[in-house]
């Protein structure tokens, strides 16, 4: 059933088209503490591409939001992110927004304006 699922997803994000949005999802470069030598654990980890839909943008208070959509497949692990590059500027991924499947994500996009 799982791969029924996945199939008419991947049918469904294909038939999106121009909606979809070019975007990097980019790594935390921390990743633990060790507390014998009380130094940061870092980790060169590789960025991931990924097509997003954005699905609402906003602005108040000197803060630019964006509500955007991505294929959880095309992830893996959410957590492991704590920035996405969108059209040459730099986002910060604010914690995933309810709804979460396990097929898709949504995700809320926060940047001060300038």
């Amino acid at each position: 059933m799982r791969n029924l699922i996945h199939n008419s997803l991947d049918v469904a994000w294909r038939a999106m088209g121009s909606l979809k949005t070019p975007a990097t999802l980019l790594r935390k470069k921390v990743s633990g503490f060790d507390f014998g030598n009380a130094a940061v654990v870092s980790e060169d980890l590789s960025d991931v591409n990924v097509k997003i839909i954005i699905l609402k943008s906003s602005y108040y208070n000197g803060i630019y939001t964006k509500k955007v959509l991505l294929k959880q497949r095309d992830v893996g692990d959410i957590t492991m992110y704590d920035r996405m590059e969108l059209a040459g500027e730099e986002w910060l991924l604010s914690p995933i927004m309810p709804g979460d499947d396990g097929y898709t994500k949504y995700l809320l996009l926060t940047r001060r304006g300038l």
